[in-house]
């Protein structure tokens, strides 16, 4: 019998799914994946098939994630033979060259399934990063190819989906609301294209290389909430620890991105203003305008965190020495962010190894004096944050 998606009819999905999964762990063959994904996923097309009774005309989310999850194992994603292209001629998911394609499939039907009320909205971002771990990193010794590759970017990223995506015009539609849900920008979203960045080989980071910085950095780090500036930070991260040229990333990131910390109020208010969306109707700007003014020191310690974790991850030495010197001159010029600054510094001197904050400072201190002269500041007038780092923690 054919599986119903009406809940009368529950228990026969679950037998479904136990003789799916027996089916996958016996004979992990294309034609077995294809055989399992026809009838879990795409089951309306044996409704006119003699001994199958038709299904709801409702499609259910739950059965493709069943599906995705049964198929999430490196004896199915790690097969290395192209499937038959004639046997898929009539298939609804497309050619499927391969086990990885096919789950991957498998994850936008569910989400295709799914409405925006459904708690299955835009699911299946850890099945992804598990995909992504089995075939680009976890005992395979072949890379991804360039259509796995784009088809990975497009779950993660589906807001920057090409025309030729049969989802573009809903996507499209959906771009700013997927904006405002924060779960979705998040605990999904980000952190899943973290994972895959880090675990990416040749061809996924040659797909990846272009949208990641763009859109889960810079406009991650101006988002106006909290939550998610917070997982854009580990994403910036993740950035200093993959890309060469790290000099020009990060005076980008300091000049274009984060708020300028050490200049003027005026400057930073004139930031502030810059996140405010000018389409927004006036009731809704000036809202938020306030959310955006209630959030002021959020986004200057955020700032700040992002100018430690880049000098506690960054492989360029000048780099390194340049961010924890900006930190100095930030506390120096505003001594309210003091403790920012210092908890910034202590993590940057755990990334790069020292034992605790002095070690980094004697480190670096014949270049922080350099910098503190050609500043044309006395040596009476170091800050307490270089002098006395515990002394600063205990006042603070």
């Amino acid at each position: 019998k054919h599986i119903h998606s009406a809940p009368k009819k529950s228990i026969d999905s679950k037998c479904a799914w136990s003789c799916a999964s027996l089916m996958v762990t016996l004979h992990p063959s294309l034609q077995c994946l294809e055989i399992v994904a026809s009838h879990l996923v795409w089951p309306e097309d044996f409704n006119d098939d003699d001994g199958y009774d038709p299904v709801s005309t409702n499609p259910d989310p739950i059965e493709p994630l069943v599906c995705a999850n049964i198929l999430c194992r490196k004896s199915v994603i790690l097969r290395q033979h192209l499937s038959d292209p004639l046997s898929l001629s009539n298939q609804p998911y497309g050619v499927g060259q391969s086990a990885l394609i096919l789950c991957l499939e498998i994850i936008l039907q569910a989400r295709r399934y799914a409405s925006q009320s459904s708690k299955f909205f835009m699911s299946g971002f850890e099945l992804i990063s598990e995909f992504v771990k089995i075939a680009d990193y976890g005992g395979s010794d072949h890379s991804m190819s360039s259509e796995e590759s784009e088809l990975v970017v497009d779950s993660i990223y589906p807001e920057g989906c090409s025309q030729k995506n049969e989802d573009y015009r809903s996507l499209r539609q959906l771009k700013k609301k997927l904006k405002h849900r924060v779960f979705y920008r998040s605990e999904q979203q980000l952190k899943t294209a973290i994972s895959v960045f880090l675990l990416a080989q040749s061809n996924l980071h040659s797909v990846f290389d272009g949208s990641f910085p763009q859109y889960f950095v810079k406009a991650a780090l101006r988002h106006p909430d909290e939550h998610v500036r917070s997982f854009a930070c580990d994403a910036l991260g993740a950035v200093f620890t993959s890309f060469p040229s790290q000099e020009m990333i990060a005076a980008e990131i300091i000049d274009k991105v984060l708020p300028p910390l050490s200049s003027s109020n005026k400057k930073f208010n004139k930031w502030i203003e810059s996140l405010n969306d000018p389409k927004l109707s006036d009731d809704l700007s000036k809202l938020e305008k306030a959310a955006l003014d209630d959030a002021r020191l959020s986004h200057q310690y955020q700032a700040i965190e992002c100018v430690g974790l880049i000098a506690g991850t960054s492989s360029d030495v000048k780099v390194r020495k340049d961010m924890i010197w900006k930190l100095v001159n930030i506390a120096t010029k505003k001594p309210k962010l003091t403790l920012l600054c210092r908890r910034a510094c202590e993590r940057a001197a755990f990334l790069l190894g020292f034992r605790c904050l002095d070690d980094l400072y004697d480190d670096l201190a014949p270049h922080l004096l350099v910098k503190w002269v050609e500043s044309s500041r006395g040596l009476c007038n170091l800050p307490i944050l270089l002098t006395s780092p515990f002394v600063t923690k205990e006042l603070c």
